[in-house]
């Protein structure tokens, strides 16, 4: 497994065609399809076209039309996983990757009349692709099948910001409080990324070191953290 085709398909929300035959069910979707987006300022924003991003609605739509697409990839006996409209197909080398990558895009585009993210889409190296929060680094020749799990770049970006963000040098509200929020992202963070293999851990020491900083300002102040805080990989 070398080289893997990624592919992102768009427009699946853009011309929503509801064509099931329990009206209930075409009703809740109109109804969702429909309903206001309301902004973080509070603003209500009315919805044209497509389907609110984030929303519950988008992947369960993604699954329903792409459902023909898993199939195609099984019938060719091609090594995929795919989330909502994000699909990644595993093959053995760059020239077999442009050639599926080729042959996907017109059966998304002429098949099933979907347009393919261009920017988002790409034949890459398994080690190049980020996808729900993860990367992989494959084995070398003669190293083994084991494939090494790490969280991707973003997401450990986005840890060491919520983590300085939580931790700051003056805690302008109850420390007692702010342990809890602390506790609570971190289970849930971990929770996530159990999938992980041993060797993300070296990739965690700045984030466990930043983490034990914070304990020390805690322990200073008669404070004994528990929880995941103190239980980061180390």
């Amino acid at each position: 497994m070398n080289d893997g085709s990624d592919q992102q398909a768009t427009g699946i929300g853009e011309d929503v065609s509801l064509d099931w035959a329990d009206q209930r069910i075409i009703t809740l979707v109109r109804r969702m399809l429909t309903a206001s987006v309301v902004m973080p300022d509070g603003e209500k924003v009315t919805v044209r076209e497509g389907t609110p991003q984030g929303g519950p609605l988008s992947p369960i739509l993604s699954n329903i039309v792409l459902d023909e697409l898993d199939q195609e990839l099984a019938r060719r006996g091609l090594r995929f996983v795919r989330y909502a409209d994000d699909a990644n197909i595993f093959v053995h080398s760059e020239r077999a990757g442009q050639r599926i990558m080729k042959s996907i895009r017109e059966f998304l585009e002429i098949r099933m009349r979907l347009q393919v993210n261009e920017e988002k889409s790409g034949v890459r190296k398994p080690n190049e692709v980020h996808f729900l929060g993860f990367r992989f680094r494959c084995p070398k020749e003669g190293e083994g099948d084991d494939v090494a799990v790490f969280p991707s770049a973003k997401a450990e970006r986005r840890l060491r910001a919520t983590l300085r963000g939580m931790t700051p040098p003056n805690w302008g509200r109850s420390i007692t409080s702010c342990m809890d929020d602390i506790s609570r992202y971190l289970n849930g963070w971990m929770s996530h990324y159990r999938l992980c293999t041993p060797e993300a851990v070296d990739g965690l020491r700045v984030i466990d070191a930043h983490s034990r900083q914070g304990n020390l300002r805690l322990e200073r102040r008669g404070v004994v953290p528990s929880g995941p805080l103190r239980h980061l990989a180390s």
